[in-house]
């Protein structure tokens, strides 16, 4: 035991002389370290609640981004509905427009049509007439039709 006193004492010396002097150093680390952790968290402190404003701010336009996003589209859609109802006006006017337009052309394509089977036929009646009249026209009844002419002229000519 005699051989453990010796070193027991110096390490009781060693103690006491380093706390004697690393107590001061020690305990101004411990302090800076405080000082500097109680800083940091302080920093980060604002800095989280500098974070949560610009979040709270974020959401808030979002949210009224996405109001406003809904208005847009219900407000294509009610544009889209307008010109649809439009669209289908105009197509309706146009179809009118056409079918009366084709009644029109059928109608004149018709009397058109009309008037030129009663030239046909005018035509082909005054031609079968003629090809009746010449058959059975004698030579007098020419003799006849030629005096009963030139008399017409000379009464028109007076």
């Amino acid at each position: 035991m005699h051989t453990l006193i010796a070193p027991a004492i110096n390490f009781f010396i060693l103690i006491g002389l380093l706390v004697y002097f690393l107590r001061q150093p020690l305990a101004d680390f411990v302090r800076s370290r405080h000082e500097t952790t109680r800083d940091e968290l302080s920093r980060v402190a604002d800095q989280l609640k500098s974070a949560q404003e610009k979040y709270d701010e974020f959401s808030a336009k979002l949210k009224a981004m996405q109001a406003e996003i809904g208005i847009l589209r219900e407000q294509a859609r009610q544009d889209g509905e307008a010109i649809r109802l439009k669209l289908v006006a105009d197509g309706r006017r146009v179809s009118a427009t056409v079918v009366a337009d084709a009644k029109e052309a059928a109608v004149a394509l018709q009397e058109e049509v009309r008037l030129d089977l009663r030239r046909e036929l005018a035509l082909r009646v005054v031609s079968r007439a003629e090809t009746m009249i010449r058959s059975r026209l004698t030579s007098e009844d020419r003799v006849r039709i030629r005096g009963d002419f030139v008399h017409d002229l000379e009464a028109l000519a007076q």
